[in-house]
């Protein structure tokens, strides 16, 4: 066996790499900087912020308008003038919320937004839990003032509500599976305005009143597994192309 020359071993150490000096100390300070894990609550505040404040403030004056409105065909004897409002109003609020979600189209910030620390599946979900609570906050006193204005029943205002607020989305949803930017978002414009003014011209129908029950319950589960759907789709999507980013 050969035998290593003493100049080398010599000149191995000469030049080695010192041993760390505090490496445990260092290492612990490290640790403790480390910011700590997030709750939930504090991850949906964190991503709130990020949502426009035109979101909050568009869907807010939507809601004011629609009463406003209402209150003014009450005052001229139309009982449903509340409901009538209200119904053409929610369709809108889904496209408040779809141009939240193209965002990052508009702006040229999809790459960014894919290449994040967290998944745009994860980033997604959120929002859509933010927004459609934020609808809800909207949609509850709407659904109120109409059963108090009115003199139909609480589950036939309900679903009359519910309705074109489920159709908008099961609508909207699919052209943002088709379509991305600023167009999908003139696309979900023109779908807002159809389905408010067929939701104003159906409830005002003299029919309405008594059209069976069970058949608005049939369309609302429809289009709620509909929607799920969708959602579940524009998920699958979201996670697809965030993990091409990294590819």
């Amino acid at each position: 066996m050969r035998k290593k020359e003493p100049w080398k071993a010599e000149l191995a150490n000469a030049f080695a790499c010192p041993k760390p000096a505090g490496k445990q100390a260092f290492l612990e300070n490290l640790k403790q900087g480390e910011a700590p894990p997030e709750s939930p609550a504090q991850w949906m505040l964190g991503q709130a912020a990020y949502i426009q404040k035109s979101t909050w403030i568009l869907s807010a004056a939507a809601f004011l308008a629609a009463w406003a409105a209402g209150a003014v065909c009450r005052r001229q004897g139309n009982a449903q003038g509340l409901l009538w409002s209200f119904a053409a109003m929610v369709p809108f609020l889904i496209l408040f919320a779809a141009g939240e979600l193209v965002k990052a189209d508009l702006y040229g910030m999809r790459e960014l937004e894919r290449s994040a620390r967290f998944s745009s599946e994860k980033i997604l979900s959120t929002k859509l839990v933010l927004l459609g609570s934020f609808d809800g906050v909207l949609f509850l006193p709407a659904f109120f003032l109409s059963v108090l204005w009115g003199s139909w029943s609480a589950l036939r205002i309900f679903f009359l509500l519910f309705l074109p607020y489920m159709t908008a989305a099961f609508v909207c949803l699919g052209i943002l599976l088709l379509v991305s930017g600023q167009t999908a978002l003139w696309y979900c414009l023109a779908a807002s305005i159809g389905i408010s003014c067929s939701s104003f011209a159906v409830i005002r129908s003299a029919w309405m009143e008594h059209f069976p029950l069970y058949w608005l319950f049939l369309a609302a589960g429809l289009l709620l597994a509909g929607v799920a759907a969708e959602i579940s789709r524009l998920k699958r999507k979201e996670g697809i192309t965030h993990d091409e980013a990294y590819c």
